[in-house]
């Protein structure tokens, strides 16, 4: 009287699961591919925002006022150390992503003090191709925020 244990899956309920995997693949891609957008802007904003409380913390730790410049043309900005003009980061926007307005700051940069206040407040807000847009503040205090629309 020894149980006879089934050791594997049938071929049914193999097709069954590849069939339940198809399914969800297909109906979650185009969902991806309609969110895409906005995961690059919102990860584009933080990391303009991550670079410029980089220049900040340079500015506070090396006692020397550090820009974040701006090249609209390109899409693309630079972190540099505004006594020696060297260069410590530059990123270009990816594909999509823009520079729709920057508001408040000479010459479109951000300027950051040795105390690691903004020289000028001031609003970047970046788009996507949907026409979603991403909002990055600079207080005078230095905080720099982010915000969708």
């Amino acid at each position: 009287m020894a149980a006879i244990f089934k050791k594997g899956f049938t071929l049914i309920e193999m097709l069954t699961v590849v069939g339940i995997i198809a399914i969800v693949a297909a109906i979650s891609f185009p969902v991806y591919q309609n969110m895409r957008p906005n995961i690059t802007l919102n990860s584009t904003a933080r990391d303009l925002a991550t670079d410029m409380r980089y220049g900040q913390q340079l500015a506070v730790t090396e006692q020397i006022a550090y820009n974040v410049l701006f090249d609209t043309v390109a899409s693309s900005y630079e972190v540099r150390n505004s006594s020696t003009n060297a260069l410590m980061r530059k990123k270009i926007l990816p594909s999509g992503i823009t520079f729709s307005s920057i508001t408040g700051l000479t010459a479109n940069t951000a300027k950051f003090t040795a105390t690691g206040a903004a020289a000028q407040p001031g609003t970047i807000i970046l788009a996507n191709r949907k026409g979603q847009y991403s909002t990055i503040e600079i207080k005078p205090s230095g905080y720099v925020k982010i915000s969708n629309q």
